[in-house]
């Protein structure tokens, strides 16, 4: 089976570069309209349909056409804890220039946000939720978040093709094997044909695959 993992579509908050984390927040104006632009690739059509139950994700599964997700709590953003509504700049000011650090940043799974939740408990929720959903044999979507991909798909490494790292929202994994994944599912990678972006940034494909305006 193939799994394809797309980011939700653009807020405010991803506009003023706040971290969302657990605060549900609600697409934008243009984020409904980016996504409601997109449709996934026929290939994938009759695919079982996952989506975090955060509110932004769940307008995204609605604005592609998702009647039905299902709603998994493992596919919900890292949890930032009292940094959540503050840009980058503002934890710095507020904390120190060396937040990020005390907070664990050079330990990867053991970093965590001031009173949120860890990269270790992040990715292995994520796994966990890899695991299953490997056990059925219909390819899968999953509608997710940047620290679903960046941390617990893509630990260590920077997401290619200008997409989530850099700020993009409607990003997405597509497609990657998870028969047997285990933890962190670090056989995915940013290679072309694996991570792609939506439209507007022109997507790597697979060999065979015309980019168009699709997931």
């Amino acid at each position: 089976m193939k799994l394809a993992l797309l980011r939700h579509g653009p807020t405010e908050w991803n506009v003023l570069g706040r971290i969302q984390g657990h605060t549900d927040i609600p697409l934008s104006d243009a984020g409904r309209a980016k996504m409601a632009a997109l449709r996934l690739p026929d290939a994938l059509a009759p695919a079982r349909i996952f989506s975090s139950p955060m509110l932004r994700a769940r307008q995204t599964a609605e604005a592609l056409g998702f009647s039905n997700p299902v709603l998994d709590a493992r596919l919900m953003e890292q949890n930032w804890g009292q940094w959540e509504g503050l840009t980058r700049a503002q934890i710095l000011e507020r904390h120190g220039a060396n937040a990020f650090e005390k907070a664990g940043a050079a330990r990867r799974e053991e970093f965590r946000p001031l009173g949120g939740e860890s990269t270790g408990e992040l990715h292995a929720r994520v796994a966990n939720f890899l695991q299953d959903v490997s056990r059925g044999e219909a390819d899968a979507v999953a509608v997710a978040h940047l620290g679903v991909l960046a941390r617990g798909l893509y630990p260590g490494q920077r997401l290619g093709d200008g997409c989530a790292h850099a700020g993009a929202t409607g990003c997405v994994a597509h497609p990657a094997s998870v028969a047997g994944a285990g933890r962190g599912a670090r056989h995915c990678r940013t290679q072309s044909g694996i991570h792609a972006s939506l439209a507007p940034h022109q997507p790597h494909v697979q060999k065979g695959v015309k980019p168009r305006n699709v997931l």
